[in-house]
């Protein structure tokens, strides 16, 4: 069967901790939605931009989306958190698709991290795979997930889950065949890797800029 990968950007959250849409911060002379979208793109097509559906309307959004000619998806129901995100990522792809889940937050995320990421997800069959970061911390906002599992994220959406990782002990639970974990050391060999997994929740996590800006 032909592979069909889709990849989603979560762009439009609350962004509580920074006060303000984290998609239009720049980092390093770029938003952090066009440094994500950048590298998507080189990896496989984008399905879109999940939002909250309060910005759907958003003139910014309205530009990227005719510039980049990319969809602005808006959350099927507001309010419900990353879980939520993946589950309108999922029904937009279809049951038979691939989806590598992406955070508009993690600048420094690099083409070949998403293809390792792909290249195992595919070579061990789970429904999905996700990297860890150095501490041994499940990293699921830059994860591959099965179309086949939007059953069980609507189950747990209306258990009252909101997380991600929530999805990721479920699976485990079941069997520790329907989730594939990747060691940090699997992916050190890859240009970048101490940065992968750093976000930008907060003004302070934003990186400094340099001298010459």
């Amino acid at each position: 069967m032909e592979r069909q990968e889709r990849i989603y950007i979560l762009t439009g959250g609350e962004s509580r901790r920074m006060g303000r849409d984290k998609a239009w911060i720049e980092v390093e002379g770029r938003s952090l939605v066009h440094r994500v979208l950048a590298v998507a793109e080189e990896v496989a097509p984008v399905g879109g931009l999940v939002v909250s559906p309060r910005q759907t309307g958003s003139t910014a959004y309205q530009e990227l989306a005719r510039e980049r000619t990319i969809r602005i998806l808006p959350d099927r129901i507001a309010g419900l958190g990353p879980l939520g995100g993946l589950a309108t990522a999922l029904e937009d792809a279809g049951s038979e698709a691939t989806v590598l889940l992406l955070a508009v937050d993690l600048p420094y995320l690099t083409k070949a991290l998403l293809l390792r990421l792909l290249s195992i997800h595919w070579r061990v069959g789970s429904d999905m795979t996700l990297p860890l970061d150095a501490e041994g911390r499940p990293q699921p906002l830059t994860a591959c997930y099965e179309g086949r599992l939007a059953p069980l994220v609507d189950q747990l959406l209306a258990r009252g889950e909101r997380r991600l990782r929530a999805l990721h002990s479920e699976l485990e639970t079941l069997s520790p065949s329907h989730c594939c974990t990747i060691p940090s050391s699997a992916l050190s060999d890859l240009s970048g890797a101490d940065r992968f997994f750093l976000n930008c929740n907060r003004q302070e996590d934003l990186p400094l800029p340099s001298e010459d800006e």
